[in-house]
């Protein structure tokens, strides 16, 4: 008799947090929608030297939030730890790289009141 799907998926072994140890969901979602908090944030920018956070992003003096976020978003795709496949750099570079990225906007954003 061939299985079907549901006796295929009745059979798999389901995450349990109590078990697993994880905790909830809930508890840790938050956490990937959180920005770098602004002191962290003068910590990775002002540690490593003179970096400016509109030079980092690559935008002007007279940039608009709209214009300073979409430079962010295309700096993140460029050095994203995940993305690595596609940009060639070590895990370790890309941390770092895109840890002065998100520092870079965290400084902005507080600039502009986000």
């Amino acid at each position: 008799m061939r299985k079907t799907f549901a006796d295929i998926d009745a059979a798999r072994p389901r995450y349990n947090p109590d078990v697993d140890g994880f905790g909830s969901a809930h508890d840790w979602n938050s956490a990937f929608y959180e920005r770098m908090g602004f002191e962290e944030a003068e910590k990775v920018l002002y540690g490593k030297g003179k970096l400016t956070p509109r030079t980092i992003l690559g935008v002007g003096a007279t940039a608009t939030w709209k214009e300073i976020t979409s430079a962010f978003r295309a700096m993140a795709m460029k050095c994203h730890p995940d993305r690595i496949s596609f940009t060639g750099m070590t895990v370790e570079a890309a941390t770092e790289a895109f840890k002065i990225v998100s520092a870079a906007y965290a400084v902005l954003a507080r600039e502009f009141g986000k």
